[in-house]
């Protein structure tokens, strides 16, 4: 009765001192009805008391407590064996003659079958009473086995959603920390790039007759100045915070700004960069950030990996069989 085990998987459940559910109560209702008794209990066993999840024919005031001290219990004693119990005459049984649910609920016969939890402990008991001495038969055994184990299912069920529950309630607040986090990143991050744009302004004035090359520089400058303002603002739709642009983009725009921002690091690794034809067709303004990001990586990398005075050629493929556009990739094997 006081096992520690057994009593946490009871409170588990949740189901103490909760009202009454439709979903129990038909339970006890088909127990009372195929067994023809007089009361029906879905009996939860606590240590000092058993508490009525579902009944079905309790006298007053029991029927509005929906409890009774285990002094007035059959079921506790289901719980301390863990198998069925059968009372035909309450009066003539050594084990309930005592037990004040004889005297004070007019328990005379009674049929009572383990209700167990998902590891086996015993939570209690579905059970049928009657008021009179009564023969129950096998088949009314059966009955109550067949409908203590719906209820087992039930509660198992109950609990195995409520664990689902859990777990995507914290998969939503994480996702909210995440959107959190991002926002505060890309505001953090629009700072140092406005700063870098006003130092590329800055430049430019202080250079009034800037050469070709630093003119270049400059350019690359601003251009990577808008590509990490497009990211920030990835992070900020990601978020929720702002709206996706949804005018489509040419293919070959997208590989010539990709073209020109990594070049600096292609002459700096003294590589050759080729963009090769590419077919007409736009990207969807909503997947345009994701493609730059996906290329811009796959760029840096074929550099990393590309031998010293070597070519990297970056075209697009259309894929007549698939229906989109694949960019590839070539250089120096």
């Amino acid at each position: 009765m006081d096992d520690r085990l057994r009593l946490e998987a009871l409170a588990e459940t949740g189901l103490l001192d909760t009202l009454p559910e439709e979903s129990f109560d038909r339970y006890t209702r088909v127990a009372r009805s195929l067994l023809k008794a007089d009361i029906s209990l879905l009996s939860l066993v606590d240590i000092d008391r058993q508490f009525f999840k579902s009944q079905i024919g309790l006298p007053s005031p029991y029927d509005q407590l929906r409890q009774t001290p285990l002094t007035h219990s059959f079921c506790k004693l289901v719980v301390e064996s863990g198998q069925p119990l059968v009372v035909e005459d309450s009066l003539h049984d050594e084990r309930v003659k005592n037990n004040l649910a004889v005297r004070d609920l007019g328990v005379m016969s009674y049929i009572g079958i383990p209700v167990r939890s998902e590891d086996g402990y015993v939570l209690g008991s579905m059970c049928a009473i009657g008021v009179k001495p009564r023969v129950w038969s096998e088949q009314d055994l059966a009955n109550m086995r067949d409908l203590s184990g719906m209820v087992s299912t039930e509660i198992r069920m109950r609990q195995r959603n409520e664990a689902l529950v859990g777990a995507l309630n914290m998969i939503e607040q994480n996702d909210r920390e995440r959107d959190r986090e991002a926002r505060m990143l890309a505001h953090d991050l629009r700072t140092p790039v406005a700063a870098i744009v006003s130092l590329t302004e800055l430049t430019e004035m202080t250079l009034p007759h800037p050469t070709p090359e630093q003119s270049e520089y400059l350019q690359l400058t601003r251009q990577s100045c808008q590509t990490l303002t497009s990211l920030i603002g990835d992070l900020l739709v990601d978020a929720r915070e702002i709206p996706v642009d949804g005018r489509p983009v040419p293919v070959t725009a997208i590989l010539r700004s990709g073209a020109n921002l990594i070049r600096p690091l292609t002459e700096k690794n003294g590589l050759r960069l080729v963009v090769g034809p590419s077919p007409e067709g736009c990207v969807p303004g909503g997947k345009i950030r994701s493609v730059e990001r996906i290329l811009l990586n796959l760029l840096t990398n074929a550099v990393k990996f590309s031998p010293v005075g070597g070519r990297i050629t970056l075209s697009v493929q259309q894929r007549e069989d698939r229906g989109f556009a694949g960019i590839s990739f070539r250089r120096p094997g």
